[in-house]
């Protein structure tokens, strides 16, 4: 039997190539589109499972609350003393415990280095993350200081085909590291990439003995913590205990203010850790994957759905010419079952035909995609076990949900009434395909507005007013470090970059944007005793405000007239005779308003107190931000202070009209007091651009690609649809000819049956993308605004592109000769 609908459906592909054409090319792309996006998810779902132990292994997650606004925020780092704690409150029902931070430090060996990431890392990081030793051993390492561990790949980088074993890194000129251990490489799905690890007793012998180990219950510096339980069970069992643990462990004088900042933990497995971010105070960590996949999962479903409905409405529409044959067969018995099954088998032949033309497809838009989605599975994915399970699960569900409704219509119809030749064209079938035709165009169109409207905010991202002259600015890393601070003459380099007529200002940061600076709970004399605002502030050098060009609007910059301004070299608090000492804050006009002044005028000469050190607003500078209008308000830096103390970044105002020869000037430079250390400059003004495209492109590209691939989809659709009723309505068209119609009338009369139903979807279209539009822009700070006049101009040009493709079978059929016409059977 099945051979029998076989052969049908083979013939019937040889009878109709054309109509056959268009099904198949419209459920190739809806194939290649969803394989590209289920080899998509597969490898985020394979994220960190590559670890043995993963179900019962997680991130210790940091709740806290920006008070004065009620925004709750989650952190993955976590305060020192937690992982020692949470070893003696349970440690029976703990398996590993480690902290973890995250660094980035030039390595060298010889006369070359190279800058790698890295992190530090207790001993129980070993088994945690599951790191697999191909030389050395687990046993014993990351306990030694001055010992470090790299992966394959990275021993490779630093030591080519020799043997990595005992020799020497040394990590910014400050330390020579001995390696005790290669391991193999992490997958590319993995969340936390470990190229390095360095023991922590390396980082107590370079920082001092609080490194790692401080007692600060309410301070973040960067650690992150892991742990491994036995089972899921106890590890429900320690969650649901973590409020208990905080409250019985927190120092009396840090009770109240972990209440003020709602201070809670809790755990995240670690294939939680992907798709569920935390947003780290303003900052997404993987926000721009999360949401690019979640964008594609979307267009994928729905440019599928648009290649099946495609699928159904020409089916349907071709059912009156097979009205013989069905009828013929159930005359001689054949069931409703049997009938289904026939057209079921067809739908599945050409979705097995569109998928071995979408395998060539996607192997030729991998790259592509991969690199848009910053993902790295490969084309050989395509051929894994679970894969073509899922592969054959795609083509199943695609040519069943494609093929039931026209095998379900045909199946319905009685053989009396079929071999009688009757017309079975019901008003009920003209409204299904003109429905099936308004849910491809809605579709289509909604997501080409989805489109506009990326690419509308990523304009006005760009061209936002951000408070600053991002143009023209050099940051440079120093490598300035105050633990070896004689590793160059920092005075001396800062002073030849200001030696150059194309360099029109030098100043320097303890941070390198978009990053910001600490942030911190500051408070004001009036407020309450246990009132705070949290704030992030960072430090800055004089001539910082100047430099970047930022609007003053009351006050005065920081100036060395003023030594008050500036903060000692040993930091805020540091000097012996700074008791007392009130230092100068520039504020932006955003945080004045924040802590409840008028105007910044009324922000001049006020108190602000953090933890115990004065300092009195002397400027305010329009609000500043290094991320756009993705930056939260609470993101956003409002405190800038300063210090006459050498800081590692530098910040350069190039002259427009002598950016190159100011560039060799700042290589010259470099190359003459750092010889051996690779110089990193970068313009601010492509960080910043690479800040939004990163958050903007892929969602971009993906939705511009779908509504076009679903137009494409649509309008071949339209364009068989208009083909198959010109065809039939050929007499009725030879008659209106006979009687004096002309040309043009007719072809507005075959056209409008399929305008009508494009008109209608662009109507149903608009308030879908509005919804889409709304989500897609709540994730802003800064909106862009999105005319109605848009909305008129992508409806006109849909129903253009289907006018123009309706228009010229009609115009074939109106245009035919009415004597031929009159003939027609």
């Amino acid at each position: 039997m099945f051979y029998n609908y076989l052969s049908i459906a083979l013939k019937q592909l040889r009878k109709q190539p054309v109509f056959s054409g268009i099904k198949i090319f419209s459920l190739t792309l809806g194939l290649a589109c969803s394989m590209l996006v289920v080899m998509h998810v597969q490898y985020i779902g394979s994220a960190n499972k590559h670890i043995a132990n993963w179900e019962n292994t997680y991130r210790l997650v940091t709740h806290m609350m920006v008070r004065e606004t009620n925004t709750p925020y989650r952190t993955r780092a976590t305060a020192e003393p937690y992982i020692p704690q949470l070893r003696l409150d349970y440690g029976d029902q703990i398996e590993y415990a480690a902290k973890i931070r995250a660094g980035n430090a030039l390595f060298s060996r010889g006369n070359e280095a190279s800058e790698n990431d890295f992190y530090w890392a207790e001993p129980d990081a070993i088994p945690i993350f599951d790191l697999r030793f191909i030389q050395g051993d687990a046993s014993g390492a990351l306990i030694e200081p001055n010992t470090v561990i790299l992966t394959e790949s990275t021993a490779r980088k630093y030591f080519g085909q020799d043997n990595p074993m005992g020799q020497t890194l040394t990590i910014n000129n400050q330390a020579d590291l001995r390696v005790i251990g290669v391991i193999a490489d992490y997958p590319v799905a993995a969340t936390t990439q470990m190229d390095m690890l360095i023991s922590i007793p390396t980082g107590t012998g370079l920082y001092g003995e609080n490194f790692m180990n401080n007692n600060g219950w309410i301070g973040f510096q960067g650690s992150e913590a892991y742990l491994t339980f036995p089972d899921q069970a106890t590890a429900e069992q320690v969650s649901q205990d973590l409020p208990e643990f905080l409250e019985r462990n927190l120092p009396e004088g840090a009770v109240t203010f972990s209440r003020q900042i709602g201070l809670g933990l809790s755990l995240q497995r670690l294939d939680d850790i992907y798709l569920n971010p935390l947003n780290n105070f303003g900052t997404v960590e993987t926000s721009t994957s999360k949401t690019v996949l979640l964008g594609l999962v979307v267009f994928s479903i729905l440019i599928l759905a648009t290649s099946c409905i495609n699928y159904m409405n020409l089916s349907l529409a071709q059912l009156s010419q097979r009205n013989r044959e069905i009828g013929v067969r159930k005359t001689l018995g054949a069931s409703r079952r049997q009938i289904i099954a026939q057209f079921l088998v067809e739908s599945l032949l050409l979705t097995v035909i569109a998928l071995f033309i979408a395998i060539p497809l996607v192997a030729i838009a991998l790259p592509t995609y991969t690199n848009l989605t910053e993902t790295g599975f490969s084309f050989l994915d395509l051929f894994r076990t679970g894969f073509i399970a899922a592969l054959v699960a795609l083509v199943v569900v695609t040519g069943v949900v494609a093929g039931f409704i026209p095998a379900v219509s045909v199946s319905h119809l009685q053989p009396a009434s079929i071999v009688k030749n009757a017309n079975t064209t019901t008003r009920r079938g003209r409204l299904s395909k003109a429905a099936v035709t308004t849910a491809q165009f809605a579709l289509s169109t909604a997501l080409m507005l989805l489109a506009i409207a990326i690419y509308v905010q990523t304009n006005h991202l760009r061209e936002l007013d951000v408070g600053y002259n991002r143009d023209n600015l050099v940051i440079l890393d120093s490598r300035y470090s105050t633990i070896n601070p004689e590793v160059f003459n920092y005075t001396a380099l800062v002073n030849e970059l200001e030696q150059h007529p194309g360099v029109l200002s030098v100043a320097t940061s303890d941070f390198r944007p978009p990053g910001t600076g600490p942030i911190n709970p500051w408070r004001i004399p009036r407020f309450a005793p246990d009132e705070t605002i949290t704030v992030a502030h960072t430090g800055v050098s004089p001539g910082f405000i100047e430099t970047y060009e930022m609007e003053l609007l009351a006050g005065r910059s920081f100036s060395e007239d003023f030594v008050s301004d500036f903060i000692p070299p040993q930091g805020i608090g540091g000097a012996e005779d700074s008791e007392g000492q009130v230092y100068g804050i520039v504020i932006t006009d955003l945080l004045a308003r924040r802590f409840g002044f008028d105007s910044p005028d009324a922000a001049i000469g006020q108190s602000f107190d953090l933890f115990d050190t004065n300092f009195r607003v002397i400027g305010v500078v329009k609000r500043f931000q290094f991320s756009s209008g993705m930056e939260a308000a609470e993101r956003s830096i409002g405190i800038l202070r300063s210090t006459v103390s050498p800081m590692r970044y530098l910040h350069l105002r190039l002259d427009p009209m002598q950016t190159e020869a100011a560039l060799n000037h700042i290589d010259t430079v470099w190359e003459r007091h750092q010889p051996s250390v690779p110089i990193e400059r970068t313009f601010f003004a492509q960080t910043f651009d690479d800040i939004i495209a990163d958050r903007t492109d892929g969602l971009s590209m993906a939705a511009l690609m779908a509504s076009v691939v679903t137009v494409l989809i649509a309008g071949f659709g339209l364009y068989a649809l208009a083909s198959y009723s010109s065809l039939r309505r050929t007499k009725e068209v030879g008659i209106r000819k006979a009687l004096g119609a002309t040309a043009d009338s007719i072809v507005m009369l075959l056209a409008w049956d399929f305008i009508k139903p494009v008109l209608v979807a662009c109507v149903i279209a608009w308030p879908i993308a509005w919804f889409a539009i709304e989500a897609f822009y709540a994730g802003f700070t800064s909106r862009a605004g999105f005319s109605v006049l848009i909305y008129g101009v992508v409806t006109g040009g849909v129903l253009a592109v289907a006018l123009l493709t309706v228009a010229i079978q009609c115009f074939r059929t109106a245009n035919s000769d009415p004597v031929k016409s009159l003939r027609y059977e």
